[in-house]
């Protein structure tokens, strides 16, 4: 996983990471997380939800998970007959490469040759034709995403003690299952269920 972040942000180059708005505790990312924006966070980060993963020296990289688009999958591989049984749209991943197509897939395998696990039971493929493998695989247990989110060296932190964020633990049936429309107050509500049970 980490050589794959390695691999997106040396494609990217040097990039910016979001500003965080409201102030809290100091967090560091070390591990897949998922990242809800704090219910006090406007502008257009209100409401979102990522799965964020480090890619190593301070810098992580991740995907908005709740901001689809009113492109279907099928229309971006019209030649993969299967992908007309992705029920999901495309969604808006993030504003970095944004020409390029990613694929988050439930498997307890690859689903392709060149995927890379992200979580146990998880795994993501980027580039045209990686996706459009999945979709002509797995098109019933995937999601795919235009561009990714990519935090340079410290940024995440900044927005961590800014309290930008709420962080959650990552969850495979939370990132690719249920409605995206749900999905921010659904993590909110398993952070307040882990908190009380602390």
């Amino acid at each position: 996983m980490k050589r794959f972040a390695r691999l997106l942000l040396l494609a990217l180059g040097a990039q910016l990471g979001l500003a965080g708005l409201s102030p809290a505790a100091a967090q560091e990312v070390t591990a897949p997380a998922l990242l809800a924006a704090d219910p006090g966070l406007g502008g257009p980060y209100k409401g979102t939800v990522l799965l964020v993963l480090p890619s190593g020296n301070g810098t992580h990289l991740g995907f908005i998970l709740n901001r689809p688009t009113a492109t279907s999958v099928a229309a971006i591989f019209p030649e993969v007959a299967a992908a007309r049984k992705v029920v999901s749209p495309m969604f808006f991943g993030g504003p970095f490469m944004r020409q390029t197509v990613f694929a988050l897939t439930r498997s307890p395998h690859p689903p392709t040759e060149d995927s890379v696990q992200v979580l146990p039971g998880l795994f993501v493929a980027h580039g045209h034709e990686e996706a459009a493998r999945v979709a002509g695989r797995v098109p019933a247990r995937s999601r795919f995403y235009a561009g990714v989110v990519v935090w340079e060296r410290g940024a995440l932190r900044s927005e961590l003690e800014s309290g930008a964020w709420v962080i959650a633990e990552p969850d495979v049936d939370i990132v690719i299952g249920g409605s995206a429309d749900t999905l921010w107050q659904r993590v909110l509500e398993r952070v307040q269920t882990m908190l009380a049970l602390r």
